[in-house]
């Protein structure tokens, strides 16, 4: 059983180590390609886990805020939760790409006595003598609070899953009370490639939203948009948010009439480290990080700080 680096990678790309992982513990078990759009449920067994497979990046750090990552044996590949370095990671096929065989072999190998995962791995987990607390395909923000719950009432902490909401709402009430009044910033945020970014139903939008901007791509109710450069252009972003994976900021720059861009003019170009995805997940961490991170670069007005680094 092979531990992995948890330095992230890029979803649908390859890691380094991937094929060693594999080979060491994965027996192919194909897909369906299904998809389950019924809402999260829970475990049908009783009894507090204690080994623990997170196929859910939101989910482990839901278990890492509620100080129970210690109960956790592996997760999923690409979880830029801290602390999960020594975890066994394993990989799900739910990445933007090309499709990648999940092998339930390798989670049942670990003896999980949970284990979460979103309800496309139904057919590759349900009916096999596992316990599994099933969400939703798609977490955006609104699902933050039923996730949260979920997952301290499986791990047998709900007062202090309860707690962990209370202190989200309380923090996002206090950002939204800093950015009371102030004009919107106009912003456009890049997951992977030009014209890559998010749509309303996304976590990203909501903490762009809470910090004080407005999603350029807002208007359309998905979680995943393609805009072509023409309307980026004509949005004249005043900040651009990259995502740890997008294109470096001197790319962005040098591309064809982004230098009449307003953000471009000004420098207001910053990037989301790779450590700090958690911003982008359904987890109460998002506000904490849209607190730290977005609203100094959104309204640097606000921070004595400055406008943060890029």
């Amino acid at each position: 059983m092979l531990a992995r680096s948890r330095r992230p990678v890029a979803p649908g790309r390859p890691g380094p180590r991937r094929a060693q992982r594999l080979r060491a513990f994965v027996v192919a078990t194909l897909l369906a390609g299904c998809s389950d759009a019924r809402p999260p449920s829970a475990p049908t067994q009783t009894g507090a886990p204690t080994r623990v497979v997170s196929l859910v990046c939101a989910a482990t750090d839901v278990v890492a805020a509620l100080g129970e990552l210690d109960r956790v044996v592996a997760v999923e590949e690409d979880c830029p939760c801290p602390g999960t370095d020594g975890k066994v990671a394993i990989r799900n096929d739910d990445h933007v790409g090309k499709a990648t065989a999940f092998g339930a072999e390798a989670v049942l190998a670990l003896r999980p006595d949970l284990v979460i995962a979103k309800a496309d791995l139904r057919p590759a987990l349900e009916g096999r003598g596992v316990r599994v607390l099933w969400t939703s395909s798609r977490l955006g923000y609104t699902e933050v609070a039923g996730l949260t719950t979920e997952v301290g009432a499986a791990l047998g902490v709900p007062e202090r899953a309860a707690a962990l909401l209370a202190r989200m709402e309380a923090d996002a009430q206090a950002l939204r009370a800093r950015t009371a009044g102030l004009p919107r910033t106009r912003v456009y945020y890049e997951t992977t490639g030009l014209g890559r970014t998010v749509g309303a139903a996304s976590v990203l939008h909501a903490m762009l939203e809470l910090a004080g901007g407005h999603n350029v791509a807002g208007g359309l109710d998905r979680p995943n948009v393609d805009l072509n450069a023409e309307a980026i252009l004509a949005a004249d972003p005043e900040v651009i948010v990259l995502g740890p994976f997008a294109d470096p900021v001197e790319d962005v720059k040098a591309r064809p009439g982004w230098a009449r861009i307003a953000a471009v003019r000004s420098g207001r170009i910053h990037r989301i480290a790779a450590d700090d995805r958690a911003v982008t997940l359904a987890t109460p961490r998002c506000v904490e990080g849209a607190a730290r991170l977005l609203l100094p670069w959104l309204h640097p007005e606000l921070s004595a700080g400055g406008s943060g680094g890029r």
